[in-house]
This record gives structure tokens, sequence and C-alpha cells, in this order.
């Protein structure tokens, strides 16, 4: 997602959300976003994100990926960091951990499912990581260079503030082709 970002620089201006396509965000999300890049500063670091409850955003199907978000006393974004294989087991939420061991997490865990709000000040630092990137995994070619990767290096930089602007909606979305009735269905009922 941050090279799909970084291929927009020339053509935004402006402050912009960036989503994935395979997920479905609610109506709400989509609001409280709009309002945010509305009344933010174009020429400042100043990014916001839609953070969801764990447990919200989970498939019945398989393991998903997930950005666990730490946050500060004032609700803004610390930081986020892309946890892998988290899965329904029984009555409780696992995931495996760097040592391929499965650990709890919390459902009320927040969690980022890449709703960001971005000013146009986001593609200066963006690109300067993205060659260090290129440099680093050039003999990787299934290196992905992950959005949530360029927010946490610019709040280490003291440059950039993410206000987290919290859902309670149930997610929806295809990660697996057993998803899609119950996609249908929800689209259906929408």
């Amino acid at each position: 997602m941050g090279h799909a970002m970084l291929l927009c620089k020339n053509a935004i201006n402006e402050n912009f959300a960036i989503i994935n396509a395979d997920d479905f965000y609610r109506r709400q999300a989509f609001q409280s976003m709009a309002s945010f890049l509305k009344q933010t500063d174009s020429t400042t670091y100043n990014f916001g994100m839609i953070a969801y409850l764990l447990e919200n955003t989970v498939s019945d199907y398989g393991f998903v990926s997930r950005g666990k978000c730490v946050l500060d006393s004032k609700n803004y974004l610390a930081s986020v960091n892309e946890i892998t294989q988290i899965e329904k087991s029984k009555e409780k939420l696992i995931y495996k951990d760097g040592q391929n061991n499965f650990k709890t997490i919390e459902g009320n865990t927040m969690v980022s499912m890449n709703f960001w709000g971005l000013t146009p000040k986001c593609f200066e630092f963006g690109q300067e990581l993205f060659e260090q990137f290129l440099e680093e995994n050039k003999s990787n070619s299934k290196a992905e260079y992950y959005l949530p990767s360029i927010v946490n290096e610019l709040l280490k930089s003291g440059k950039a503030t993410v206000k987290t602007l919290k859902s309670n909606a149930k997610w929806f979305g295809v990660t697996y082709s057993e998803d899609k009735p119950k996609v249908q269905l929800e689209i259906n009922h929408l």
C-alpha cells in the first residue's frame, strides 16, 4: 500500500484518504474521515486513522493480519505494528508471534484496517523511506512496502501526529472465498 500511495504523488495536491480495496469500512468511518480531512491543514503532518476493535475485524474462515495500535493518553497513535496470523480459536483470539508461538490477543485491542487520512506532506517522507526500503530488499522479491511502516517512521521522527478516529462498526471483506456469501448478505442488507 505504501508504494501505491507514492504512485499518486504527482496527482494529489490536497488531503486524501487511502483504503484497502477488499474491505468494507461502513458509512460512519467515511463520514468521520471526511470531516477530519476537511478540518486539517494540508501543509501539516497531521494525519488520521480509523481504528477498529479487533474482535469486529476477524474472519470466521482463517487468519487475518491487522495493525495493532498503541495510543497515547490523548488517543493519538503512538505506534502501529503489523500482526499476522490472527485467528479465532474457540472463545478467544490468537496470533503467531515472531517465534511461531501462539499467543492470546484481546478482542478490544484497537487495530488499523488501513484506512488512513493523509496530507500531501506524506509524500516527502514516504519517497525517502521507499528508496531505503528498495536498497534493503533488493534481493527479496516478496518484500512489501507497508503504509504503517511509513507512519511509524513519521511518528518516530516527531514530525507527524495521527489522530485516532474510533469505529465500533463490524468489518466485512473477502479474505477467503468462504467470506463471499456473508459479504453478499451484508451488501444486500445495506
